[in-house]
This record gives structure tokens, sequence and C-alpha cells, in this order.
């Protein structure tokens, strides 16, 4: 609804200027634009501009306000850019593909919603609304003055339309907080540990039962999705536009394992409204330091109380009704094999040390497509700091290739820094193929595996949809990134420690765990009497 074709013939390139736009965009909805006093113009050039002397300056600032030495932000300071780089971060920084450079003024226009790229020449795009329509007749002379009932100067739109729908609103819910842990331990006594401030994040006690109940009393919980995607596009199309249907606002996050799939146009649409991250190859599903730390780049990404976890096979038939009663939880997959004694210990020696009464309760590894995950367990057991305690060396010996799927390991990493783990009643297998016919043999069969429920949520496993045809927009859209050498090896990608750096002496076999007292091996110490005991019924044996 802006005239960009007036706009220009009135004025000139200065249309085309980002800060110029910007401040007509914003004006043309009614948000107020003034200067901001911590935002400032650097004048100090040598032979001209400001003043030496204070005085001057004085009489220099007066005239020229963006001239402020004492504000928090300095415009226009070049002097550093030839400064040498450091070390460690001419080691990082990368190259991406030489494309041919854009140099043109006004030439990039787009003709809809979708940003597809306006293909009628290298001139801004007629404006439809009649009522839109610049109209370059006017002058400063021609300006409406406001109802009589507005204030002389509203210090800002925002606080104008507050005011205004205050009325009619409803009141606010509390601001979103991030609930806790599920509680483990008996309300009478709460033991909590202190622990150190990781570089990435800070660290809590585990939150006492009240506490938990505070949190999620009244509070809704927020929701995002996470999407690992390769090369698979017709199933991952409809995974998300079935998303976007029974979570409209939520934010969805699609990661590329090194694909040759560019879903980023296809993101703009409204209709899907997510976003797209390419990464370099890593085959991440068997190589758990690419997985987790991507998937903790992606929780701060999307910054919801609770994070979904997408795969191309995941059938999305409506929004969740069961609330998650845990910190993360996705099949009840009692028809994989359990990991073995020493990894439970291990992760149970290790959880204590957040929560004297921290016990698993599920020892198979089903958090495949359709898991749900609390975002303050991943941006805690995820975080590099705590990914490099872990004794990847120890759990290979122990679980081989297991030790290295992902969903296998997303449980250890949670359970070792004692987040709970349990399956989620929205969260299936598609077990058709197997299930019986009628309906006394399906209860029987669900009895049996309770994977299988045809009326949860999120069924993982539907691969049908795989050979569906792509609709025609998206065709068009749908891009095509360098091919690059695919990663097919299992366990192969290391990052160094302890930072968990891709790019410095990256590591060709499993770590171990830098500290002796991180290894694999020992017992946990006893439960206090004060906690609950978990039965072996709960953790599916």
């Amino acid at each position: 609804h802006i005239d960009s074709k007036e706009l220009v013939q009135k004025e000139g390139d200065k249309a085309l200027s980002s800060d110029f736009a910007m401040v007509v965009a914003l004006a043309a909805r009614g948000w107020v634009v003034y200067p901001l006093e911590e935002s400032a113009q650097n004048m100090l050039k040598r032979g001209g501009g400001a003043p030496q002397d204070e005085e001057g300056r004085r009489q220099f600032a007066k005239k020229w306000p963006a001239f402020n030495l004492e504000a928090a932000f300095q415009h226009n300071h070049k002097e550093h850019y030839h400064d040498p780089m450091p070390e460690e971060e001419s080691v990082l920084i990368g190259a991406l593909p030489q494309l041919s450079d854009t140099e043109c003024h006004g030439c990039v226009w787009y003709e809809d919603l979708a940003m597809t790229k306006h293909t009628k020449g290298a001139v801004p795009p007629e404006c439809t609304d009649p009522s839109a329509a610049y109209d370059p007749s006017k002058s400063q002379k021609d300006r409406v003055a406001p109802p009589s009932h507005c204030e002389a100067s509203s210090s800002s739109t925002a606080s104008a339309v507050a005011s205004l729908e205050k009325a009619s609103t409803p009141t606010a819910p509390p601001a979103q907080l991030l609930p806790g842990r599920t509680a483990t331990k008996k309300p009478a006594k709460q033991a909590t540990t202190k622990l150190p401030a990781s570089p990435a994040l800070i660290t809590h006690s585990p939150p006492s039962s009240a506490a938990v109940a505070a949190a999620v009393a009244g509070v809704t919980s927020t929701w995002g999705f996470y999407f690992p995607v390769y090369n698979q596009v017709p199933s991952a199309l409809k995974t998300i536009r079935d998303v976007r249907q029974f979570y409209p606002d939520s934010p969805i996050h699609l990661v590329s394992d090194g694909g040759h799939t560019d879903f980023a146009p296809v993101c703009t649409l409204p209709r899907y409204n997510c976003t797209f991250l390419w990464e370099e190859g890593a085959n991440q599903r068997w190589n758990p330091h690419p997985w987790l730390t991507r998937m903790y780049a992606a929780a701060k990404l999307l910054g919801t109380t609770f994070i979904v976890y997408l795969e191309p096979d995941v059938l999305v038939q409506r929004r969740h009704r069961i609330d998650p009663q845990h910190d993360a939880g996705g099949i009840y997959d009692n028809f994989n094999p359990t990991m073995k004694r020493a990894t439970r210990l291990y992760a149970e020696r290790r959880g204590r040390e957040r929560d004297p009464c921290f016990q698993m309760r599920w020892f198979h590894f089903g958090l495949a497509g359709g898991s749900y995950f609390r975002t303050q367990a991943i941006l805690d057991a995820f975080s590099p700091t705590n990914i490099a305690r872990i004794d990847f060396a120890g759990l290979f010996a122990k679980e081989n290739d297991l030790a290295l799927t992902s969903d296998f390991v997303m449980i250890v990493a949670l359970s070792l820094r004692s987040w709970v783990v349990y399956p989620w009643e929205e969260s299936a297998q598609n077990m058709e193929k197997g299930a019986p016919k009628d309906d006394e043999g399906k209860r029987l069969f669900a009895e049996k595996w309770p994977a299988y429920n045809p009326e949860a949520a999120f069924q993982h496993n539907h691969k049908e949809h795989y050979k569906d045809l792509v609709p025609s927009e998206e065709l068009k859209l749908i891009g095509t990134m360098q091919r690059r050498q695919d990663v097919q090896c299992h366990g192969c990608m290391w990052y160094a420690l302890p930072d968990l750096n891709p790019h410095r002496n990256p590591l060709r076999k499993p770590p171990s765990a830098p500290e002796t007292s991180d290894v694999l091996g020992g017992e946990p110490p006893p439960l206090p009497e004060t906690c609950e005991r978990v039965g072996a019924k709960e953790n599916g044996q």
C-alpha cells in the first residue's frame, strides 16, 4: 500500500534509501518516529566538522543535535575497517559462494506478499489502491490537523492504541514464565545445589514443587517447531502446512543438514511462514555433536516454552490436547531395546548432582519426530559446556552405534542434567500395517504396544506422502543449493573440546569426558528417604 512509483518521482533517489523508506513505511501506519538521544553521528572529521574548543562544540551541538559525544551509539565510525582480525576469528570466518554483486538503485522490487521478484523491469510497481495513492500536488500547508480530542503530541502510537483498547481488552495474563522441571521430590523437603554459570547459559537449581505449580498456574505455554530437513520436499511441505493449520502463530525453524534443496523462498509464503537455515552436511542423526549443538541453537532462536521436533514422516492430525507433564517425551517405544544398565546408572549418578531425587523414568529411546522438549531443558543439557562433559567414548563402548543416534543421545544428555523424559500421549507410531483390523484386536494391540495410538496429535512413520506432487507455486519457488559431497559416516564428526568448536582441530573418534568424575561408571548415590520412588511399570519394564 505504499505508492513507491510516485515517491521516487517526488523524492528521487532519497525515496530508495533504507533509512528514508523505513520512516515512510512506519508513518504510513501511524507509528511515531523521533530521534533518540542515545543515537548520534560522528562529526569529528579532520580538517572540518566539529570545532575543537568546548564553547565551539556546544554551539555546534546546538545547531546539529546529531553531534552528541555522550550518546551510547555513534554512527559513521569507519576507523576500524582495516583493523587486523583476531587469530581465532580469522580461522572461523568462512566464505560463501561468490555471486554477482547488485549495485543498482531501485532495481529490485517485489510484486506480492510472497515477495516474488518483480518481473516487469527495474521500475517501482504501480499503486493499485486509490486510497493509498501519492498526491504530488500536496505541500506542507495542506497537512490536516488531528481531531480536537487528540493530545498535542503523542509520545508513541503504541501507548495511544493501548489506551484506546484498554476498555475492551481483557486483563492480560501474567508474564510468560518458563515452567520448571516436573518435581520428583515430596514437598516436605527440597534439596538444591548451586551450579556454576555456563558461558552460554546461567543454569538454575531445580525449582521446588511449589515453584513449579506457581509457574504453571494460569500461564499459557508457547510452542515452536524444529524441523531438520534434507531433500525430501513433498512430505516436508505437507508437514509444515499441517502445523500451520493447527498452530497458526507458532514459529517453525527448518535446518538443512547439507541438502541441496533451498526451502527459504517457500518459507516466505504465508501458508508456510517459516525460517530456513542451511548447515554443512554432517549426517547429524548419527553424529551427536552436530545434532545437539544445532538443536541448542534452534531452541535459542525459537524462544518458546516447548519445542516439537519434526521429521518429514510426521503426520500432524490436530492440535495437542494433553499438555506435557515432564521435560521431554515422545513415543512409548517399548518395542525397542532398553539402554544398558551401566548407561542408566551413569545418567542417574550425574543427574543426582543437581537433583538428589532424580530417577530415570524411560530406558528406551523414543524421542523421534513428534516429540516435545522443554526449551529450558535444551538450553541447559545441550549447551556446549554440558555436552563437553558427556563420556561419548564410554557410551560407545557400552552401547555401540546406539550411542550415536539422535533420539538415544538426547535422552542421555537430558538425564545427565536431571531433566525427566517420559512418553507423551500425543506422540505415536504409525503401526497400521501390523495392527489388527477389528476393534477388540486393536484394543489389545494398543495395550501391548502403547505407541499405537491413532488418536494422537503427532504420528511418526508416515511415509505415504513422500511422492506427492508439489503444488505449482511452491515448485517454482523451491531453489537448489550448491551440491556438495554427502556425509554418510556414523560417529565421525566430533567438535573440539571444551567449546565444541567445529573448525578447530575436529576429533575423529568419540571423546571421553575431560574430568574423571564425568566418566561412565560407578553407582548413583542412594535416594534420600523423602524422595518418591519410580516403579518399574512406569519405565516400560
